[in-house]
């Protein structure tokens, strides 16, 4: 029997003690962002900002395994009849899975089809569906010259009977909207309470936009605020409307701490919401935060759709936050039924949302 020497037996006890102590990596599941479904043999690239990369091939069911962890990441993934998505994400060993959503190519005529569907208004049905009235052209007034010696009395000139005065034109709008009937509105205000938001003064701004966009609630609306940081919690139970007193001191003791957990969060603010839920009322979540949401196993994906499947939607206010989050949040809006806006620096995004909300809200003839 030939001898094998003592320092490679070594090296190989070494070896396979490594490969058993090794990270055993986090499993990255590619899904159909419509249908949830896996999206096979997707090409995968995870890179960090060092220069190392991690090329791989998800299987059938939409599955790979990557062994970078613990570090912020950038993951590219390109699959046949899928938009590709470029993102960044934070990864570390402890997340088990992490799950990337693509979007399907359409044809034109099915982007048609989705957009007749959900009754948007698009540039293309626009001009499918509107003819455009043709143009009457009134003819101009004759004007007379005067001639020079003529003096005109001004008191004797006869006041139009059809003219407007601008201040029974300012009444008759303000007639019109106070004779719009409004559903009741069931809201819960969602607060990233995590360390960013400590940050430029983002706290302090998501705590006025709420107020500003609580002024117009009544008795017959209902609110709640929920925070999340490391944890999630209740800060205010649910009050009438215009209880603003309540929600103004309860934001006074928020403090941006901690990390994010966004789907604790989420999980606190749905179960509000429907517990305070108002029949035939606007029931909705209003999530303000800073920054992007990993969804780790679509979790907050799920959650989201059974909250509308409920009759609870969700908007979301991304508070200064960078351009690349944008995407996923809108996304997360779109599943949600809701909006989304940008606050920036001065505000103001909160009177764009309170727009949208009076619209969502807006009783039609039926009183539906």
């Amino acid at each position: 029997m030939r001898c094998v020497p003592q320092n490679i037996v070594l090296i190989l006890l070494l070896a396979a003690a490594s490969v058993m102590n090794a990270d055993p990596g986090v499993v990255l599941r590619i899904l159909d962002k419509k249908t949830f479904q896996p999206v096979s043999f997707a090409s995968v690239v995870v890179r960090n900002f060092g220069g190392l990369s991690q090329v791989m091939e998800a299987d059938r069911a939409g599955i790979c395994q990557t062994t970078l962890v613990n570090g912020k990441f950038q993951v590219l993934v390109k699959a046949k009849g899928y938009h590709s998505i470029d993102t960044t994400v934070r990864i570390h060993k402890d997340m088990g899975e992490l799950s990337l959503f693509l979007s399907k190519v359409y044809t034109q005529d099915s982007l048609v089809e989705i957009r007749v569907s959900s009754q948007s208004t698009t540039v293309q049905l626009d001009i499918r569906e509107e003819i455009a009235a043709p143009e009457i052209i009134e003819p101009a007034p004759v004007i007379l010259p005067v001639p020079a010696n003529t003096h005109i009395e001004t008191d004797s000139v006869p006041e139009l009977e059809n003219e407007v005065k601008p201040e029974a034109a300012l009444e008759d709008t303000e007639q019109v909207v106070m004779n719009i009937d409004y559903k009741p509105a069931n809201l819960v205000f969602l607060i990233d309470c995590s360390s960013s938001m400590r940050l430029d003064g983002k706290m302090e701004l998501a705590k006025r936009s709420v107020i500003n966009l609580i002024e117009e609630l009544n008795e017959k609306d209902r609110i709640s605020l929920v925070a999340y940081g490391s944890e999630a919690r209740v800060v205010m139970e649910t009050q009438l409307g215009n209880n603003r007193n309540e929600i103004t001191n309860a934001l006074a003791k928020l403090v941006a701490k901690g990390t994010t957990k966004t789907g604790s969060g989420l999980d606190e603010a749905y179960r509000m919401a429907s517990g305070a839920f108002i029949e035939k009322g606007m029931n909705e979540v209003v999530l303000i935060t800073d920054g992007a949401i990993y969804d780790t196993g679509g979790s907050i994906i799920k959650r989201v759709n059974e909250g509308k499947g409920l009759g609870v939607s969700l908007s979301v206010v991304g508070v200064k936050n960078q351009a690349w989050t944008e995407s996923g949040l809108r996304d997360l809006v779109e599943l949600g039924g809701g909006v989304y806006l940008h606050l920036g620096s001065e505000g103001g995004a909160e009177e764009q949302l309170k727009q949208e909300i009076r619209k969502r809200a807006a009783l039609n003839k039926d009183g539906k």
